[in-house]
């Protein structure tokens, strides 16, 4: 195991579904689906919560990582309110995003990870909207994570506020 091998590795990053590289979109049967690898996700989180290692998780739905959703990339950028600026070597060159929305479905509006969640990206590229469903975890204990605050002292008007700051993302950013 990579943790074995070379301890003085202690971050990992889990780049699951990048639906707009070259490679994907070429072979889009390589791309699994959420379910797919929703518990081999989950156990090599658990494993690197166990052995005290951090981690990091891009683009999966929140419905899909309940458990370690305070790790999502881009759900810690929603709550911290920060931008990020990737470098690419390809033609793409630097992009800067200041806003973390793709699509969602319709049953994400009852969802209540909703606020801190992304969504899915990909929609149309081998994803589908159907993949996603409802999750009935408070947003506070997401929130209180990413924020290494105790759930009890988010306040509600800071998960409206959350959901208010993603309202107003622009299309161009989802």
């Amino acid at each position: 195991a990579v943790v074995e091998q070379f301890p003085v590795v202690r971050h990992f990053v889990f780049n699951t579904r990048d639906p707009h590289m070259n490679r994907v979109a070429d072979h889009p049967e390589t791309v699994p689906a959420l379910g797919e690898f929703e518990l081999s996700l989950a156990r090599a989180l658990g494993f690197l919560d166990s052995a005290g290692l951090t981690y990091r998780v891009e683009r999966v739905p929140l419905c899909y990582m309940v458990e370690h959703a305070h790790a999502s990339t881009e759900t810690r950028k929603i709550v911290k309110s920060e931008e990020r600026t990737t470098h690419f070597l390809d033609d793409k060159g630097s992009v800067r995003q200041t806003g973390f929305l793709h699509d969602k479905a319709e049953c994400c509006s009852i969802c209540t990870l909703d606020p801190v969640c992304a969504g899915l990206d990909g929609v149309g590229e081998g994803f589908h909207l159907e993949e996603l469903h409802p999750v009935f975890v408070p947003a506070a204990e997401v929130i209180g994570r990413v924020l290494r605050r105790p759930a009890s002292s988010i306040p509600g008007s800071m998960i409206v506020e959350i959901a208010a700051r993603q309202q107003g993302v622009p299309k161009r950013n989802r």
